[in-house]
């Protein structure tokens, strides 16, 4: 059976786009790595996820200063542990998504596997 094709609005101008064409596409500037150092943003986003294989992991995106977005992930099993521990306490957090909103200063360094360089958040506390 073959599958069917329903044209779509698109939502900014309330224009129909045809399914071939589909809707305009923005640049967002987001990063998985930083280089060693530290950096101050504005979390706007924490949420729980499952990986493929169904390993619970905290998403954590934090705009920084010059607007880029940087997306951590935390094992599920080590968001309470230091160095999330002191945030937590900061922000009286009962749930991940109560970071959302924080304005926090952090450190990160870099660990070089075989194929894939990980930045890892080393220190993270609120911006006072």
């Amino acid at each position: 059976m073959a599958d069917k094709f329903i044209e779509i609005t698109n939502e900014k101008t309330s224009e129909k786009v045809s399914d071939t064409k589909g809707r305009r596409l923005e640049i967002k500037n987001s990063t998985f790595n930083l280089e060693d150092g530290s950096y101050k943003g504005t979390i706007i986003k924490a949420y729980w996820y499952k990986t493929a294989n169904e390993k619970e992991m905290v998403r954590i995106i934090i705009k920084l200063e010059d607007g880029t977005k940087f997306l951590t992930n935390v094992n599920g099993d080590w968001i309470e542990d230091y160095p999330f521990s002191q945030l937590i306490s900061q922000t009286n957090a009962e749930r991940v998504e109560d970071f959302e909103g924080s304005n926090v200063k952090f450190d990160v360094c870099n660990k070089k596997g075989d194929t894939l360089t990980f930045t890892n958040i080393r220190k993270i506390s609120l911006d006072e």
